[in-house]
């Protein structure tokens, strides 16, 4: 039977002119089906709508009552507690309850200090009776009883890969019947690896595969300039005093060695680091493995844990990558120190300088000049740089 057709025999019907005046809102489901969504007071009688509506349409469609669900914690119950112990418990302990199915526990877990954790999907109404109560007796424990949080899905999430091996009609097909299915839903999430832009993804135009994503030459991999001025070696005292500076506690980066570990390693035999970094200078390579990062998400204090925002990225980078980063730093903030370097009048970014000095400086230029009588102009600059 069709949308159409189910939907007429449900409404024509006189014995089901009740639900009809019971029923909120009718919806056509992304896979083609009726959802009937009910009052919130009369959702408690929805095994008898369904019956009814089986009596109708018989084995000429398949129906299903769709039910709000939660799940339930019990905790601190004892490491020989069984499914068919708590089932008993809460048997005997509430009589809206006394057909409890063992199917609705859904797992038992091991919790702290030689405890175990239940979980168990209840109705919402049966629900209610458990979360009452707060508390069970299980055997010889008092155990908590919790509602357990459950995140949202606010996406649909399609994910998929087509390989560079289809011919380019199957690949075309594969994305139309793509943007067909996601056009069903909303919100929703497109991720995959497509080997092309199409203007369904929002991308400007929609090119062959083929051209988007030429084969990259391995030496386009490492960062480099053809021409490599000469840099004096980087030497064993440089590479463990530019170690030094980074914390142990400090988290790594995708390759996963502590700090500490890079740290006693250097100590111990830098002259390996030092030649390595020497190279980096004299071939002006900078490994592409240094620049990949670990992201990792920290989220904000007191804010819902389904929310994008809630969050607040962080991206780990290779300590040894950092390590070179210092030394070339270090380089150039004493050779901009040096005779030839800064200008004797600039404070900001400078070490062992600060606002104090530059007004001090200022101060003692005005006070002279003041009392001599002669007047003296100063101008003040915010200046910003955009590097291309």
């Amino acid at each position: 039977m069709s949308y159409a057709d189910i939907l007429r025999a449900v409404k024509q019907n006189e014995n089901l002119q009740v639900l009809g005046e019971n029923v909120s809102r009718i919806k056509k489901t992304a896979k083609g089906e009726i959802l009937l969504e009910l009052k919130k007071a009369q959702t408690g009688i929805t095994k008898e709508y369904r019956e009814e509506i089986v009596k109708i349409l018989g084995d000429q469609a398949q129906i299903r009552s769709l039910t709000q669900e939660i799940t339930v914690e019990v905790r601190d119950l004892d490491d020989i507690t069984t499914k068919e112990d708590i089932a008993q418990a809460i048997r005997s302990e509430f009589e809206e309850l006394r057909l409890f199915s063992v199917e609705c526990i859904k797992s038992i877990r091991p919790a702290y200090a030689g405890t175990q954790k239940a979980i168990i999907s209840l109705h919402a109404q049966e629900a209610k009776h458990l979360l009452a109560a707060q508390k069970i007796k299980i055997g010889w424990s008092n155990c908590r009883i919790r509602e357990k949080a459950q995140l949202k899905k606010c996406f649909r999430c399609l994910d998929c890969y087509i390989p560079p091996s289809i011919p380019h009609a199957e690949y075309e097909k594969i994305l139309d019947d793509l943007v067909k299915d996601a056009m069903t839903t909303t919100p929703n999430i497109i991720a995959g690896d497509f080997n092309a832009w199409a203007l369904e993804w929002g991308s400007k135009n929609t090119n062959l595969r083929e051209t988007l994503f030429p084969q990259q030459n391995q030496e386009e991999g490492i960062y480099y300039r053809e021409e490599v001025a000469h840099a004096p070696e980087i030497t064993e005292q440089e590479v463990v005093q530019a170690a030094e500076r980074f914390e142990n506690s400090k988290t790594p980066g995708l390759d996963g060695i502590p700090n500490r570990a890079l740290k006693i390693a250097i100590s111990y035999h830098p002259q390996p680091f030092s030649d390595l970094y020497s190279r980096c200078l004299r071939e002006g390579v900078f490994p592409k493995i240094w620049k990949v990062q670990r992201l990792v998400l920290l989220q904000k204090p007191n804010k819902p844990a389904g929310e994008p925002s809630s969050y607040r990225p962080l991206c780990m980078i290779d300590t040894m990558g950092k390590i070179l980063e210092r030394i070339i730093c270090t380089r150039l903030e004493n050779h901009l120190e040096g005779d030839g370097g800064l200008s004797d009048n600039q404070y900001g970014f400078r070490k062992k300088r600060s606002t104090l000095d530059a007004i001090k400086k200022v101060a003692d230029s005005f006070v002279p000049a003041y009392l001599s009588f002669f007047g003296r102009g100063v101008s003040l600059y915010d200046i910003r740089f955009l590097v291309r």
